[in-house]
């Protein structure tokens, strides 16, 4: 399925939202130490949301993991628009900070694509189960995790400049073309 660019940036950015305590570093304008700290906060959920979709098997995939999947994702989004939303209240960093906290990010936008490339793969998986509603239900998540992301991207970019490199964002696209 194809999305517009539009909602690729949206699906950033939910992944990003379920994290409230990580991002209140970015907006809260305090230390990079402290940025950091919530950067690895949010890194934390990221890495348990990998964890989830590479746990679900590509047969024989169970109701019940299914829907850990689905409240994973889920929890990622809300983390996507908590930051999103920390970003807007506003904060200017310098260009070590901003170079500090890209990096930071880089690790876990990584670990998203992944996500995303990961669940494509497991696509005869979500079909096979007899709830039919559960592909559909999965594949709702997902775009709503991609459209967040997209608008997670475009917003560092307007604030902060052009910190994340563009390839994470050709990956997202890819990944979430082949779903």
């Amino acid at each position: 399925m194809k999305f517009p660019s539009s909602f690729s940036f949206i699906f950033f950015f939910v992944l990003f939202g379920s994290s409230a305590r990580s991002l209140s570093l970015i907006t809260g304008c305090t230390t990079v130490a402290q940025e950091q700290s919530d950067i690895q906060a949010l890194s934390s959920m990221v890495t348990a949301a990998h964890n989830t979709v590479v746990g679900v098997p590509n047969a024989g995939l169970t109701l019940t993991q299914a829907l850990a999947l689905h409240n994973s994702l889920v929890n990622l989004d809300t983390a996507v628009e908590k930051v999103i939303s920390d970003i807007q209240a506003g904060c200017t960093l310098t260009s070590g900070e901003a170079a500090a906290l890209a990096a930071a990010i880089e690790v876990f936008l990584a670990l998203l694509c992944d996500i995303i490339q990961v669940l494509g793969t497991k696509k005869a998986a979500f079909q096979a189960l007899s709830i039919g509603v559960i592909p559909g239900l999965i594949l709702q998540d997902v775009k709503m995790l991609y459209a967040d992301l997209i608008t997670f991207l475009n917003l560092i970019a307007r604030v902060w400049g052009p910190i994340i490199p563009i390839r994470f964002l050709l990956i997202l696209i890819k990944a979430i073309n082949s779903l």
